[in-house]
C-alpha cells in the first residue's frame, strides 16, 4: 500500500476455514468490524460506473447462486454514465442516460444532469439537458437538501443511505443485523446465522436475517448476503424475497439478487469492477421478460476528494430556478446573474409550496389528530350520559 493511502481503512483478509476457526462471537466482530470499514469508503471516494439496462426471458430463478446472465437479444436498451465523486454528506455527480432505439425516436433520447449536494448549506444543485428529435432543452435548479436527494447509480447502495420504496443498502442494513444478534444466537447449534456457501465456485461465508423495506410491510423477506473473506470480506452476492401470507401458503411479492462477476484490487482495497442486478416482483422463470443492469465500474479512488472537486456552476443561458428564495434567472456560466432576477419571494408558488407546506403539515396534522381525539371522547361522553338518563328515568 502506498505511503498516500495509510489512513485508508484496513480491512483485513482470511480463508474461510481460519474465519470458522474463531469463536461465534469473534466471527461476528470480525465481519461487523470489516463491513463497517467498507462503508468507511463511502465517505471519501470517487468513481466512474457504465451501466447497461436490457430485458431478457431468461430462467433466472436460480440466480445469484447458479445460471448466466445472457447478452441482450435486443439493442433497445438504456445506457447509463455516473461521474461521482463524495466527500462526507456531500457529492458531485455527472450522469447522463442514452435510451437506443426509442419506437417514438428514431435516433433515442439522451439525458444528461449535472447535480451537487451541499450539505453544508443545505441545498441541492442540479442542470439538466434532454436532446431528442424534437430538439434541445436545458434548465436548472435550486432546491432544499433532503433525504432523498442521494446519488443515483447502482454502486451507491454499497454505501450508506437512507431506505427509500426499493432502495436496499445491503451493506448498512447487514451490519445493523449483525448488530443485533444475541450471543445466543450466535451459539446456536440449530440454525447459526453466520454459514458457509458458495458463489460460483468459490467458497464464501453466508449470513442470512429478516429483512422488510419500510413502505412494504406487509410483504416481510430474507435477505441473504455473500462475502469472500479471502478478499478482504468483499459482498459477492446477495438475494432477497419478500412475499405475502395467502390462504394457501405466501406469495413472493419481491425478488432482488446480486452477484459480483469480477472485481479487482485499488489501493489495496477489494471492490467490485462488474456485477449484475435483477429485480422484480415475482420469480424470474422466464415466464416474462425481465429488467437486467450490468454495472462496470470504469474507475474508482478513495480518499482522493477535495473540496474543489465538489465545485459546480450554471453552464451559461441555463435558466435556473431557485426554490430556496423563490427567483428564476439566467446564468451567466461564472456563478453569477445574466440579465433580470424575476420572481418575488412571496409571490412565488414554488417558494410558497417549498417553505409554508412542512410548515402546515407539522401544525394541520397534529392539530387534526387532536380535534379527531376530541371529537370522539365528546360523543363516547354524549352516548354514555344519554344511556344514563334513559336509565333513570321512569317506564310509562
Amino acid at each position: 500500500m502506498a505511503a498516500g493511502d495509510a489512513s485508508l481503512p484496513q480491512i483485513p483478509a482470511m480463508s474461510v476455514e481460519e474465519f470458522f476457526a474463531l469463536p461465534a462471537e469473534e466471527q461476528r466482530t470480525v465481519l461487523v468490524e470489516a463491513l463497517e470499514q467498507r462503508l468507511r469508503l463511502f465517505e471519501n471516494i470517487a468513481y466512474e460506473t457504465r451501466t447497461r439496462k436490457y430485458v431478457l426471458r431468461e430462467d433466472l430463478s436460480t440466480f445469484p447462486y447458479g445460471g448466466e446472465i445472457a447478452e441482450p437479444a435486443e439493442k433497445k436498451m438504456f445506457r447509463m454514465k455516473f461521474d461521482t465523486r463524495c466527500r462526507g454528506e456531500s457529492y458531485w455527480q455527472e450522469y447522463q442516460m442514452t435510451l437506443v432505439e426509442s419506437p417514438k425516436h428514431e435516433h433515442g433520447i439522451m439525458h444528461r444532469e449535472v447535480r451537487t449536494a451541499d450539505a453544508s448549506e443545505g441545498e441541492f444543485l442540479c442542470a439538466r439537458e434532454l436532446i431528442n428529435d424534437e430538439g434541445q432543452r436545458s434548465s436548472g435548479s435550486i432546491t432544499h437538501l433532503k433525504n432523498w436527494n442521494h446519488k443515483e447509480g447502482l454502486l451507491n447502495f454499497w454505501g450508506n443511505g437512507t431506505v427509500g420504496g426499493h432502495d436496499l443498502y445491503f451493506i448498512q442494513e447487514t451490519v445493523q443485523a449483525l448488530s443485533l444478534l444475541d450471543t445466543a444466537d450466535l451459539e446456536s447449534d440449530r440454525s447459526p446465522p453466520i454459514n458457509s456457501g458458495m458463489i460460483g465456485e468459490r467458497e464464501t461465508i453466508s449470513f442470512s436475517y429478516p429483512f422488510q423495506f419500510p413502505r412494504m410491510k406487509k410483504y416481510p423477506g430474507i435477505l441473504t448476503v455473500h462475502f469472500d473473506p479471502a478478499r478482504q470480506f468483499l459482498p459477492l452476492a446477495y438475494r432477497l424475497e419478500c412475499s405475502q401470507k395467502q390462504e394457501q401458503g405466501r406469495e413472493l411479492r419481491w425478488f432482488e439478487a446480486m452477484r459480483v462477476e469480477q472485481a479487482v484490487q485499488t489501493q489495496g482495497i477489494w471492490f467490485p469492477q462488474r456485477f449484475h442486478l435483477l429485480k422484480c416482483n415475482r420469480l424470474p422463470t422466464g415466464a416474462e421478460a425481465e429488467s437486467v443492469d450490468e454495472v462496470r465500474v470504469e474507475s474508482v479512488s478513495f480518499g482522493t476528494v477535495t473540496q474543489n472537486d465538489l465545485a459546480f456552476t450554471f453552464p451559461a443561458g441555463i435558466e435556473v430556478e431557485d426554490n430556496t428564495t423563490g427567483v428564476r434567472y439566467t446564468a451567466d456560466g461564472k456563478g453569477g446573474v445574466q440579465g433580470e432576477v424575476q420572481g418575488i419571494p412571496y409571490l412565488n408558488e414554488r417558494y410558497l409550496r417549498g417553505k409554508i407546506l412542512p410548515f402546515l403539515l407539522l401544525i394541520l396534522l397534529p392539530g387534526t389528530g387532536i380535534v379527531l381525539f376530541l371529537l370522539v371522547r365528546y360523543v363516547d361522553r354524549r352516548f354514555a350520559r344519554s344511556e344514563r338518563e334513559q336509565t333513570a328515568s321512569p317506564g310509562v
